[in-house]
């Protein structure tokens, strides 16, 4: 897996230009639709754009919060992933105490942050 090194971090970077709205024809864009940024030290490598509540263009609105709930899930993704790297290991061949649906999830989980698709 080939994510930015570092630490990431949930913030907001005044020098991005935020994104547009998720529709299909975007129709507000910049600092009028509320983003949160995910940065690595100064750097910021992603941008999280809050939800729409509606898809209507012309009158969505965004959701309160959104922004800031998602990008704060983002940030935490790859320490999470990293632990259940390590929970997978520990588990070795202990499956039959957990059941071999919760290894298979796991492994489902592992294989979808890895870009290998999952559930």
């Amino acid at each position: 897996m080939k994510a930015a090194k570092g630490e990431w971090k949930a913030g907001y970077n005044p020098s991005v230009t935020g994104p547009t709205t998720p529709t299909v024809t975007p129709f507000c864009g910049g600092r009028d639709w509320p983003y949160r940024t995910i940065n690595v030290g100064r750097e910021t490598i992603a941008i999280v754009p809050a939800q729409a509540d509606s898809f209507v263009i012309g009158q969505s609105n965004p959701i309160l919060g959104s922004a800031e709930a998602n990008a704060c899930l983002i940030a935490a993704a790859l320490n999470m992933y990293e632990w259940l790297k390590e929970l997978r290991i520990a588990i070795g061949f202990g499956q039959e105490r957990i059941g071999a649906g919760r290894v298979e999830n796991l492994d489902s989980v592992l294989a979808k942050a890895e870009g290998q698709g999952g559930k």
